[in-house]
């Protein structure tokens, strides 16, 4: 099935035609200025976990690796977000009995997790290279 990407100042759009042709749909609801390119549905990446770093580059839709990478970081602090939680009532817990050795390790559990966004996802270079990367810590 064949769809329109549509540039936009945001990204881009697919329209997938439904009740009209692509034809009609160019002629009939796009602005005259648009920018856009009739694609094959199979060309959109089958995972939206990305679907903020799609660009309309050369008439084809391809994925901004840079912007994949800041997502991915942006998962992963909303996967940790429980975790650190979590650790804030063992922290309080500790402090009631005064054990200083579990505190001590519930402050190093919980700099690891700040530490996982400092993790450098340039050399991965494939969007599903990025998307099945993930801390063990976050595991």
């Amino acid at each position: 099935m064949q769809c329109i990407l549509l540039k936009t100042a945001e990204g881009v759009d697919i329209i997938y035609p439904v009740s009209r042709s692509i034809e009609d749909i160019i002629l009939l609801e796009l602005p005259p200025e648009s920018v856009y390119s009739i694609i094959d549905q199979a060309s959109i990446p089958p995972t939206r976990v990305f679907r903020g770093a799609w660009v309309y580059q050369e008439e084809q839709l391809t994925i901004d690796l840079n912007i994949a990478r800041v997502i991915q970081k942006d998962r992963w602090r909303a996967a940790r977000a429980p975790l650190l939680a979590q650790l804030d009532l063992d922290y309080i817990r500790a402090m009631e009995t005064s054990n200083t050795s579990e505190m001590a390790a519930v402050v190093s559990k919980k700099q690891a997790l700040r530490d996982i966004t400092g993790i450098d996802l340039s050399g991965i270079t494939t969007a599903d290279g990025i998307e099945s990367f993930w801390p063990e810590i976050l595991i």
